[in-house]
């Protein structure tokens, strides 16, 4: 195996966190990602308030294209605030159903 694809199994491997009820979740998987419709842009933009706190970072013509874009985003940020050895964000955003709920 290559050096490089070595350190990308590490980063993956150091990627993923236990769930209580023993199943995995990527760090990635933490932050809230949603996307909206602007009317402004006539397009779908993607946010991620935890992670990209100035507002919408990509767009696309679907929600489908735009949500694949923001967690692509996602993963990319997460993989270099990781190797760059940043601690990670809190994950404050929560869906309007859940904050009701609490």
């Amino acid at each position: 195996m290559s050096e490089s694809a070595a350190g990308a199994e590490r980063l993956d491997e150091d990627l993923v966190l236990e769930h209580s009820r023993g199943q995995t979740m990527n760090n990635s998987d933490r932050y809230l990602k949603f996307v909206q419709w602007s009317e402004q842009d006539s397009l779908y933009v993607g946010y991620c308030p935890d992670l990209f706190p100035w507002g919408g970072v990509c767009h696309g013509a679907t929600e489908e294209e735009t949500y694949h874009q923001l967690t692509e985003l996602v993963r990319e940020e997460v993989a270099e605030l990781t190797q760059a050895g940043k601690p990670l964000p809190a994950s404050a955003t929560r869906p309007m159903r859940e904050a009701v709920l609490s």
